[in-house]
């Protein structure tokens, strides 16, 4: 959508070129060449404009087969108009990220399976109490009820090689989850590293695209001028349009680059929650 207001302003710059150069023309200030120029670039200008609607009319019928909806319905779109947070690059923490999470709980269970493994150490005691009347007939008196009391201690000596291999397989893998967690931290953080080295060279990018706009503008507007006094050429008139134009598309793209690499380092630190 962009790049197709920038292709529409460039049409009405040529447009209004064409103007110029038929008047100077008209008043013998210029030949035709420059005519015949304006009018070239009025029609390449038309072809690149076509081509982008016609991309935007492609990815439009893309984006509604995958959602499953007519190819032509159209889609509602977010104009982006803020860029990138460049302060995204100071959260270099990866300990949100769900690998670790779960690492961290198969960590905690198996920390549990030790405990259970060497609990064979550790004898099992119980208890019992059984109450009830003795009497005949329903005849209940002081000597009928009675009670019986006990404690048992029960410990397992037949499968103490049993638990000890169980307990120290659990001790194994106890360590292999530690060493698993390191090295995916390990390259959780690369990836972070990764992202936070290309967010900033896309943002310093995005920035130089944005003063070259500027700066093309202005030698448009002071090329404008020169050509309309008869000092300039219609060669560097079309050599700033062509500039201007090549840096607001410029500045587009590295407009959504930083957001794009911005989300990557959301998503390589599980910063971005998800409604």
């Amino acid at each position: 959508m962009t790049a197709i207001g920038v292709y529409e302003n460039a049409l009405a710059l040529i447009k209004e070129n064409e103007r110029i150069n038929i008047s100077l023309f008209n008043n013998q200030k210029v030949n035709r060449t420059a005519v015949v120029r304006s009018n070239n670039e009025v029609t390449k200008i038309a072809a690149q404009l076509n081509t982008a609607i016609i991309n935007r009319d492609n990815a439009r019928n893309f984006f509604n087969f995958l959602i499953n909806q007519p190819l032509t319905t159209p889609i509602l779109i977010d104009s982006i108009t803020n860029t990138a947070d460049p302060h995204v690059v100071n959260d270099t923490a990866v300990n949100k990220r769900e690998e670790l999470l779960k690492l961290n709980t198969a960590a905690a269970i198996n920390k549990n399976l030790i405990g259970l493994a060497k609990s064979y150490k550790i004898p099992k005691l119980n208890s019992f109490l059984d109450v009830g009347s003795q009497a005949f007939d329903f005849k209940v008196n002081d000597k009928s009820p009675y009670y019986f009391f006990g404690i048992s201690l029960a410990w397992n000596v037949f499968s103490g090689g049993k638990n000890k291999y169980k307990a120290k397989q659990a001790e194994a893998d106890t360590k292999a989850i530690a060493s698993q967690t390191s090295n995916t931290e390990q390259q959780l953080k690369l990836q972070l590293s990764v992202a936070v080295n290309s967010f900033n060279a896309a943002f310093i990018n995005y920035n130089a695209a944005v003063s070259q706009v500027a700066s093309s503008e202005k030698y448009y507007k002071d090329e404008l001028r020169l050509y309309k006094e008869g000092i300039a050429l219609y060669i560097e008139l079309l050599d700033a349009q062509n500039q201007l134009v090549s840096a607001q598309l410029q500045a587009n793209i590295s407009l959504y680059d930083t957001l794009v690499k911005q989300a990557e380092i959301e998503r390589a630190n599980a910063s971005f929650i998800i409604q």
